[in-house]
C-alpha cells in the first residue's frame, strides 16, 4: 500500500473517530470545558500529533470559489495561535461536523452533499457562531414548514431570510446549551438529510404520530422543494384536474401579506387553488380592520382570543361554488 493511501486512511479514522466520540456521549465536553486551557493533544480521539494537524485533517481546505464556504472554513480550519486552535480543536470535537446529505446539499448554497461541515465556528475568542441553524431556518421559513424557534435577541425572520443573520454565543456553556436546543437538532436533521432518497431517512424531518390522520387512510406522495426546484417541476401538475394548497406560517398577516404575496405569485409563479395562513394574528378586538386581500382570492378567517395565534384561507374565487 501506498504512503499517500495509508495517509489518506489515517484521515477518514480520524474523522470518523471525532463524530463517533462526540454524537456517542458528551464526557469529552464534561471533562474539558472547565479547563480548556489544559486540553493537550494526547486527550484527542484519532492520536494527533498538534491541535493544527488535527484541525488540518478533520477540515480540508474547501475546494470551491463560494466566498461564504472559505469563510465557514477560515474561522473553523487550523491556525497557528496555540490559544485559537486548541478552543476550535474542543468546539470541533465536542461539536462534531457533520456529513451533509442530499437535502441540505442541494438547498444551502455554500455547501454540498458529502461536504464535512462544522456545526460551530470561532467569531473570535471564546465566542462561537452556529453554521447550520440559521441556513436551516431560512430553508424552512420560505418554505412554510413548522420549525422550532431560536433563543436569540439578535436572529429574527427578517435577517434570517435576507442572509444576514448572526447566531453567535459567549463560551462554551452557551454553545452547549443551543446544541442541545430542539432548534439544533431539527438543524442537524436537516443537514444529514438525504432527500427521501434514503429509506432510512426518508421521513427524517416528519414529526412523531401520535393519532391518526390523514396520511394514514391516503397515500399522499410529499417531497420537500426550494422555490427554484419548485418552478422547476411545476409543470408536471399544472393541469385542469390538479387542486393545489399552499400553507404558510405568516406571523402576522397584517405585517407580512406582502412578503406573502411576493413570495406566492412573484417568486413562485404558481396559482394555488387555496393559500393557507396560520399565526395571521387577526384578534376579536382588531378584526375589523383586516383588510387582507390578494387578487382573484376571497379571504376567510378565524380570529385568536390571545395575542398570538388565528388562522386563514385564501380560496379562489373560481372554486368557491365547489367548496
Amino acid at each position: 500500500m501506498s504512503d499517500s493511501a495509508s495517509s489518506e486512511e489515517d484521515l477518514e479514522v480520524l474523522r470518523q473517530s471525532t463524530i463517533a466520540t462526540s454524537n456517542g456521549d458528551s464526557s469529552f465536553y464534561q471533562r474539558h470545558y472547565k479547563s480548556i486551557n489544559s486540553l493537550l493533544p494526547k486527550h484527542l480521539p484519532g492520536g494527533a500529533k498538534s491541535f493544527k494537524d488535527y484541525l488540518a485533517n478533520l477540515f480540508i481546505a474547501p475546494d470551491v470559489t463560494n466566498l461564504k464556504r472559505i469563510e465557514i472554513h477560515r474561522r473553523c480550519g487550523k491556525t497557528s495561535n496555540l490559544s485559537d486552535a486548541r478552543c476550535r480543536t474542543f468546539i470541533a470535537t465536542s461539536f462534531p461536523p457533520l456529513k451533509v446529505g442530499r437535502l441540505a446539499g442541494k438547498e444551502v448554497e455554500h455547501t454540498s452533499s458529502g461536504d464535512l461541515f462544522p456545526q460551530f465556528s470561532e467569531l473570535k475568542k471564546s465566542q462561537y457562531q452556529c453554521e447550520v441553524c440559521v441556513p436551516y431556518q431560512k430553508w424552512a421559513i420560505e418554505g412554510g414548514f413548522r420549525l422550532a424557534s431560536l433563543k436569540s435577541k439578535g436572529v429574527n425572520v427578517n435577517n434570517i431570510t435576507d442572509g444576514t443573520a448572526v447566531l453567535s454565543f459567549s463560551g462554551v456553556v452557551q454553545t452547549r446549551e443551543h446544541y442541545q436546543s430542539r432548534a439544533h437538532k431539527e438543524a442537524i436533521e436537516f443537514f444529514e438529510t438525504n432527500d427521501g432518497k434514503d429509506e432510512k431517512n426518508k421521513d427524517a424531518l416528519k414529526p412523531p404520530r401520535k393519532e391518526k390522520v390523514i396520511q394514514d387512510f391516503v397515500r399522499i406522495p410529499s417531497r420537500y422543494y426550494s422555490p427554484h426546484s419548485f418552478r422547476q417541476m411545476k409543470t408536471k401538475v399544472e393541469t385542469d384536474t390538479s387542486f393545489s394548497v399552499f400553507h404558510n406560517n405568516v406571523v402576522s398577516l397584517n405585517r407580512n401579506l406582502e412578503n406573502l404575496q411576493t413570495h406566492i405569485l412573484h417568486e413562485l409563479n404558481f396559482h394555488f387553488n387555496i393559500i393557507g395562513v396560520s399565526e395571521t394574528k387577526i384578534t376579536n378586538a382588531n378584526s375589523e380592520m383586516c383588510t387582507a386581500k390578494i387578487r382573484g382570492y376571497s379571504f376567510e378567517y378565524v380570529p385568536t382570543p390571545l395575542s398570538s395565534g388565528g388562522v386563514g384561507l385564501f380560496i379562489d374565487e373560481s372554486q368557491r361554488k365547489d367548496l
